[in-house]
């Protein structure tokens, strides 16, 4: 066999390998929810999600600003415990805000709505990826 033959044998071999590889990640499931934070509480969410999986988030309040914390389950345990925490995206004061998260490796990630102020009424929906 010459080289372009070889070439395009691997080729051809990579491409199988990569189209069986993804179908894999092309999983998705969706959710929507309603709520109501009251004042002074907060309402998490949890996802297991896998390194490389996608998370879409979108939230929207009937006009209520909240906070909304991506937390993986060493902070949420934190969060829960009254410790110091930190978190992989924030949206403070937010009426309406979109979270895209890939997860950086297997772990439980928490979706956090916070209402400070004032009772508030959430919607949300999201759409993960595996």
């Amino acid at each position: 066999m010459n080289f372009k033959t070889i070439l395009l044998i691997a080729v051809l071999l990579i491409g199988v390998y990569s189209v069986g590889y993804s179908s894999e990640k092309d999983k998705e499931l969706s959710f929507e929810d309603e709520f109501v934070i009251e004042k002074g509480y907060y309402q998490p969410y949890y996802f297991q999600l896998e390194e490389s999986d996608l998370l879409d988030v979108l939230v929207e309040t009937e006009g209520t600003p909240i906070d909304v914390y991506l937390l993986d389950s060493n902070n949420f345990n934190q969060l829960e415990s009254n410790g110091t925490f930190e978190y992989y995206q924030f949206r403070g004061n937010s009426i309406k805000t979109q979270i895209k998260f890939e997860a950086p490796n297997y772990d439980t990630y928490y979706i956090v709505f916070e209402s400070l102020n004032s009772d508030a009424k959430v919607k949300f929906n999201y759409t993960a990826y595996y």
